[in-house]
């Protein structure tokens, strides 16, 4: 298994809790995210999901520790949003969007030949190679989201997060995204949390599942485990 070939390979996440006010969001979150594992967080609206994955990408500040490789640092993390806006006037593309995130120079003089050499490299894992001088604004919600998912594998991402990206995309770009993240977490030494309430592909390609309510996580395991299980009956019924 991919697992025990990498044992140290992981993301650690420790006593992880998070108030805003007084308000107690998440609560002493523990869990290990193994790379070459598609793990789903699932659970009821206001359980604190968004919130965990906001946590991790530091947008909001918590108490508890993270670390990576049993080092105190944390890890590269990818990140594909909820939701994806763009103006229909706006003229930005796909290889546009790559050469200001990962290019040092300016748009209008950096080498495009070579940014485009090097964006192809991870727009054909995800299928979306032929997207590469579309704008963004043309391209559907499940377009957008494997474009999003290109940048945060050209980023060397070890932890790839993704925050309910069912949203506004079609039952069969659903199964192709799901797909394709499946294959990346073999193609790359990568961790890959996934927020979603979509139970028939979790079922269907994630790893392990952590159920989560009321801002902690109260089980986890396989997805028919899980999906069984009387916590997830009683949350779901």
């Amino acid at each position: 298994m991919k697992e025990a070939e990498h044992p140290r390979c992981q993301t650690k996440i420790c006593d992880l809790s998070l108030n805003i006010g007084q308000t107690e969001i998440l609560r002493n979150i523990s869990l290990e995210l193994l790379c070459h594992q598609f793990s789903a967080i699932i659970g009821p609206n206001g359980a604190g999901k968004s919130s965990l994955l906001r946590c991790l990408t530091g947008e909001l500040k918590s108490q508890g520790f993270i670390y990576f490789k049993d080092k105190k640092q944390r890890p590269k993390i990818g990140y594909v949003p909820q939701k994806l806006h763009f103006d229909a006037d706006n003229p930005l593309t796909a290889l546009d969007l790559f050469i200001l995130a990962h290019s040092r120079q300016p748009i209008w003089i950096a080498s495009r030949r070579k940014e485009e050499r090097i964006f192809k490299e991870f727009l054909i894992p995800v299928k979306a190679e032929h997207l590469m001088h579309r704008k963004m604004s043309t391209l559907s919600g499940g377009e957008q989201r494997r474009v999003v998912l290109a940048l945060a594998l050209a980023g060397r991402a070890e932890l790839l997060l993704l925050d309910e990206p069912d949203a506004g995309v079609d039952e069969k770009g659903l199964q192709l995204f799901y797909a394709i993240l499946s294959e990346l977490k073999s193609l790359y030494d990568v961790s890959i949390l996934i927020v979603s309430h979509n139970f028939k592909l979790i079922t269907q390609y994630a790893d392990n599942v952590f159920l989560m309510n009321h801002g902690n996580i109260i089980e986890s395991g396989q997805p028919e485990i899980i999906f069984e299980s009387k916590n997830f009956k009683e949350l779901f019924q």
